[in-house]
């Protein structure tokens, strides 16, 4: 091999190598570069722990202050202790009244006042369409109590089944009879005159 051939491979090789060092100088530097920004980075979320933490301890400050005042609140006023001299008066217990005696006391729910047949009329066409409904039912139905038989056939809630069982009675519409549990509703008489009952209903 001639001594130009081996010099020629010996500038490729430092060529070669030269361009991998320039190479591996840019990595470094594209890492530092990294580097750098992730200090930048931490230095941000130091701070923005520092507030945290500073807000904490401030929260912490004002809970201390609330638990400490409404324990004082708690406590009360401190009672005076009586004399004594102070005779307490004997407490005479009332004989608890037994279940049998409460339903004897529990009466029908009469309706308020006599109404003509106008006047019914008029506060019929002001119920709504589930009320009729209900009326419906327990004209046809008499021995059904309580709102959840009612509330499966209508398609209601028992809550808002109870709640126009209780207005219709308190208007003088249905009569709520309180002898037994659940509480039974009667449709009277002259309010059935004016109800149709329909034919559908079960």
């Amino acid at each position: 091999m001639s001594e130009e051939h081996r010099e020629g491979e010996d500038a490729n090789t430092i060529e070669e190598t030269y361009k991998e060092i320039i190479a591996y100088l840019e990595l470094i530097n594209r890492k530092f570069s990294r580097i750098r920004m992730l200090e930048e980075r931490l230095e941000n979320l130091e701070e923005n722990l520092n507030i945290v933490i500073s807000r904490m301890r401030r929260i912490e400050d004002l809970l201390r202050d609330y638990i400490g005042a409404y324990e004082e609140k708690s406590r009360g006023p401190v009672m005076p202790t009586r004399p004594k001299s102070y005779i307490e008066k004997p407490i005479i217990e009332k004989s608890k009244e037994t279940v049998e005696e409460m339903k004897e006391k529990k009466i029908a729910t009469p309706i308020k006042e006599e109404k003509t047949g106008e006047e019914i009329m008029d506060k019929i066409n002001t119920l709504t369409e589930t009320e009729k409904q209900i009326i419906s039912i327990l004209a046809k139905n008499p021995d059904i109590r309580g709102g959840t038989a009612l509330a499966r056939r209508i398609g209601k809630t028992r809550e808002h089944v109870s709640r126009l069982l209780k207005k219709l009675a308190d208007e003088g519409i249905l009569v709520r009879d309180e002898k037994s549990w659940p509480y039974k509703y009667i449709v009277p008489d002259k309010i059935k005159q004016y109800i149709i009952v329909d034919s559908d209903v079960r």
